[in-house]
């Protein structure tokens, strides 16, 4: 928690991190007419398939659970763990570099193809 408040700009890193993963996921939902949301905040993410923004416990509950499933499966198959159950959060550290976001987001792009081919 020193080194936190010592040096509070990772904060602003984290941020910036959260904000390009959720920039490029959006993209790619769109790209592949995936109905995806991500909500986010410093250093989370948490993803739903809505076709609208997810607020509160009655909108996360109406997501589609099936197409979670499918995407958690084929992350997996990614070599990306994202908790089984959608209403948890993926947390992004400073240990996660360029090359562990550049593979993440990747593998949204090649998840969300296969899914929008099936």
């Amino acid at each position: 928690l020193q080194y936190l408040r010592d040096n509070r700009d990772v904060y602003d890193q984290m941020s910036r991190r959260i904000s390009a993963m959720k920039d490029s996921i959006h993209e790619m939902a769109l790209k592949y007419n995936i109905p995806y949301r991500v909500n986010s905040t410093t250093g989370m993410l948490t993803g739903f398939f809505s076709k609208q923004d997810v607020r509160d416990y009655e909108s996360a509950a109406s997501c589609d659970k099936k197409d979670y499933e499918t995407f958690f499966k084929l992350m997996l198959k990614e070599g990306i763990f994202f908790a089984p159950s959608q209403f948890e959060a993926s947390i992004v550290t400073l240990r996660h570099k360029e090359k562990e976001i550049f593979k993440t987001i990747e593998s949204y792009e090649k998840v969300f193809k296969a899914m929008a081919a099936s």
